[in-house]
């Protein structure tokens, strides 16, 4: 099974100055009616600090996880929110007006359409807010964590096994702002019915601030109570890579950084490291005995894997993609930093090893998934010839 989602450039420079235009419309739109200098340099100044506090929410939004304030990154997101809707009716209505103009009809007398659009972009503005928060907010929170389930036979992968292997694999949690309590009690349970041979990590515990793993002490704890769980380091694990190697080692989490690991029934799991930190840190897969799995948080290790190493490698587990996080039905991830190829399922490219990406738990930047619902997989390692994949909702 091969599933490559497409990645289309132009729609997303599309949609990304479809909003630019909104919201640079929505700045003049307020210039225009603040009669001071000092007014206008004032609103521009805020323009400016809105800019860089949106590009830097995720860091915000983590620094101020513990004490659960959020109020830049609110404010930031709200008035930017108004003023691409402000922006989008201005449009409508400025439009209409020189529609009005070129055939040459007026505003009936004693109508002040200045006031009237101005009160009407006001409360337009707003409820287009308002009422696209509240969507965006039940889509999320209906969304169910999904598991995805992969058959393979361990012959053709080169296992021999002695009995059937069952591994639960999951990645990029985010933890900080955008991820819920409730989303880590869900995957436990989940896991717990699942009864896996072993648990493993890829990756991406944190979303910024490395103090976050500290909300993930029940689910890790509950993971090593159940089965052992062996971890790779994400890249946004890296803000502390010692401490967060040390944490998840002192609940019981084994961390592999370029190293071996034996897995129930003598499979070799091989842990890289993470390929933007340590490109090709995956030399230990030349040291095993015979074809092991790879845990790799970037499924781009896949192209820096020698020969050698490919021929060592049975399966590759990645996460990194979060499937795209944004997927637009039809027409795929609207925004793809790597190998296209390389974004959701199962993918099998010519000569390579086979790799599983997962979508991932978590989210970052923003708290939205369409397209790419939050996923962990189960992998099924026995005897038979095909190999399948199967979706379920728990």
């Amino acid at each position: 099974m091969i599933q490559n989602m497409h990645y289309f450039p132009v729609l997303s420079l599309f949609l990304i100055g479809l909003f630019g235009l909104f919201w640079i419309s929505g700045i003049v739109w307020v210039l225009r009616r603040i009669s001071t200098p000092l007014g206008r340099l004032l609103f521009l100044l805020l323009v400016v600090l809105m800019a860089a506090t949106a590009e830097s929410s995720t860091g915000i939004l983590s620094a101020l996880n513990h004490s659960r304030l959020a109020a830049p990154y609110v404010l930031t997101m709200a008035v930017n929110g108004v003023l691409c809707a402000l922006g989008l009716f201005y449009l409508i209505v400025e439009g209409y007006q020189r529609l009005l103009d070129r055939l040459h009809r007026t505003v009936p007398s004693g109508v002040d359409l200045s006031r009237r659009n101005s009160v009407f972009l006001m409360g337009a503005g707003f409820a287009s807010l308002t009422g696209t928060g509240s969507f965006g907010t039940a889509y999320i929170g209906f969304q169910e964590l999904r598991r995805t389930d992969y058959h393979f036979n361990g012959d053709d992968l080169g296992l021999f096994l002695a009995r059937p292997l069952r591994l639960a694999f999951f990645s990029d949690l985010h933890a900080g702002f955008f991820l819920p309590p409730s989303r880590t009690r869900e995957l436990l349970a989940q896991l717990r019915h699942a009864q896996p041979d072993a648990i493993l990590f890829g990756g991406d515990a944190i979303d910024s601030d490395w103090h976050s793993i500290e909300d993930l002490e029940t689910l890790f704890r509950g993971c090593v109570d159940l089965a052992p769980t062996v971890a790779v380091l994400g890249n946004r694990d890296h803000a502390n890579p010692v401490d967060m190697t040390s944490y998840l080692e002192g609940m019981g989490v084994t961390v592999l950084q370029n190293q071996l690991y034996l897995l129930p029934g003598g499979v070799t799991l091989a842990g890289a490291e993470d390929e933007l930190f340590k490109p090709g840190g995956h030399s230990c897969l030349l040291q095993a005995d015979g074809p092991s799995i790879l845990l790799a948080h970037n499924p781009m290790s896949l192209f820096s894997l020698s020969a050698e190493a490919q021929a060592a490698t049975a399966l590759m587990l990645s996460g990194h993609t979060h499937g795209g996080q944004v997927a637009m039905p039809g027409f795929g991830p609207l925004v793809v930093r790597d190998d296209p190829r390389l974004v959701s399922g199962l993918v099998t490219l010519e000569e390579r090893p086979p790799v599983i990406i997962t979508n991932g738990v978590g989210v970052t930047t923003v708290p939205i998934r369409i397209g790419a619902p939050p996923e962990w997989v189960m992998i099924h390692i026995q005897p038979g010839r095909d190999v399948q994949a199967s979706t379920r909702e728990s």
